[in-house]
């Protein structure tokens, strides 16, 4: 039998629904080019009677007879794929389908080893060189800098069959508890600098964060130390996390002072952004369900002290490793962050946690002086995290959400909505929403050079 260009892997554990409506999505697609492998980790619901109608041969479904936890089973999921190479995805995530033919034509065309195909980096730098491509190769220091220890969704991760069967005779050297419970940043890591990378930026996976009723029905064994059970996306636990990094970093390029700096400084930046969106994270009632925690409102001088603790803490820890001038430019860097980027990321969390709040109908009605019965027709501009959230509010009111308008559209091919870039024609709207705070005033006066409509932004209608 000829060998498939790409098998699909999805780890399964208890989100038969989501992971039933995933798998026929991709089917859907005639490509031959194509397996699915799915591998439940013991659900609670059998997983044969959840496709015992679905006849195609591109399928395979395995059931581990007893559960064996995330880490071990995300190592056996990607060990099940027997195409060129292979892609990692989650029982809950959602798929753009119309990328699947292109993401075909780039593994058939581009000779590459490992990458991530998406843009779900957990506040990391977005890579250089993607700016007006789909996707970009990288090699030797380059790829380092770009993938090892980066905090990525395990949703994305791709990996050559061949490379995979080479790394994963040492596997169980690399099934180190403290890396959590996907390794896959580590791993990165591992190949950097060896191989070819690819970063494919298109919204190929769509992460869902699904509300749910105990932590018992979406993970398993996250960490078999007892002691060390933090929640990944928790102050203490990115604490956790960066003085993992920072260890493995200092042995790994030990002889490479430049190499590991800039590594570590880099990624403890990055951590340290994910401690700026602990409270947005905690106002996240979807997020909190998902852990099994109740949500809370957490005011800005308990985030700043939570940012403060991290430094202090954290630089203390790496003073074990670096040099007095090298913990002043990882101290100066995060001070730079705190000072520069905290106002805009605590308001954008706090616009997260309101929006929901408002009642769109009636500003809107006050602002523009009208009212439809049938519905006001609004665009939004944005279409990230912020933006998405603002349609659903909106189109959950008596609103009609035309199109979105965004300066990357060229990375996004919604079924639902048109996204369009700034200057394309558009339908007539009554108003377009910016979604995007921190540069509301650049964003308008560029819309207002091209459309003549009425323009508006979120903070304008918390501020009513």
């Amino acid at each position: 039998m000829r060998e498939k260009l790409l098998s699909i892997c999805i780890s399964s554990y208890n989100h038969m629904d989501s992971l039933r409506e995933l798998v026929l999505d991709i089917l859907s697609e005639d490509i031959k080019e194509i397996e699915v492998i799915i591998v439940d980790d013991n659900s609670a619901q059998n997983i044969f009677d959840i496709f015992q109608n679905i006849d195609d041969s591109r399928l395979i479904v395995i059931k581990n007879e007893e559960n064996i936890g995330p880490l071990e089973n995300w190592y056996k999921t990607i060990s099940a794929g027997s195409g060129r190479y292979i892609l990692h995805m989650l029982d809950r995530d959602k798929i753009n389908k119309n990328y699947l033919h292109e993401i075909i034509r780039i593994l058939s065309k581009e000779n590459v080893d490992f990458g991530y195909i998406g843009n779900y980096g957990f506040g990391a730098r977005y890579p250089h060189g993607l700016a007006s491509k789909s996707y970009c190769i990288y090699e030797e220091k380059e790829a380092i800098r770009e993938f090892a220890l980066k905090p990525m969704h395990p949703s994305g991760f791709l990996i050559s069959n061949q490379i995979w069967e080479g790394i994963s005779k040492n596997m169980e050297s690399l099934f180190n508890v403290s890396w959590g419970i996907y390794p896959h940043r580590y791993i990165y890591a591992e190949l950097a600098g060896k191989y070819k990378g690819i970063y494919v930026d298109l919204n190929l996976i769509e992460i869902a964060n699904q509300s749910i009723k105990s932590i018992k029905t979406v993970t398993s064994n996250f960490y078999s130390n007892e002691e060390i059970q933090i929640k990944h996306w928790e102050p203490k636990g990115i604490l956790y996390e960066s003085e993992r990094l920072t260890e493995y970093a200092y042995k790994k390029w030990k002889c490479d002072d430049d190499i590991r700096m800039s590594i570590v400084a880099d990624r403890v930046c990055e951590n340290y952004m994910r401690v700026l969106d602990y409270g947005k994270r905690m106002l996240d009632i979807n997020h909190c369900m998902h852990y099994g925690i109740a949500p809370r409102y957490i005011c800005e001088h308990e985030v700043i002290d939570e940012c403060e603790k991290y430094k202090k803490e954290y630089i203390q820890y790496a003073s074990e490793f670096f040099s007095n001038n090298e913990l002043l430019y990882i101290e100066a860097r995060l001070n730079k962050l705190l000072d520069f980027d905290y106002k805009s990321n605590f308001e954008r969390f706090l616009i997260s946690s309101k929006i929901k709040e408002l009642s769109y109908e009636l500003l809107l009605e006050s602002k523009m002086g009208c009212y439809k019965s049938d519905g006001i027709s609004v665009a939004i501009y944005g279409y990230g995290r912020l933006g998405k959230m603002l349609c659903q509010v909106l189109e959950g009111q008596n609103y009609h959400v035309s199109y979105f308008i965004d300066k990357n559209a060229h990375r996004y091919r919604c079924e639902k909505y048109k996204v369009y870039s700034i200057g394309e024609a558009i339908s007539p709207v009554d108003a377009i929403v910016v979604s995007l705070q921190s540069i509301y005033k650049e964003v308008f006066l560029e819309l207002n050079k091209v459309y003549n409509i009425p323009i508006y932004s979120m903070f304008e209608f918390l501020k009513y």
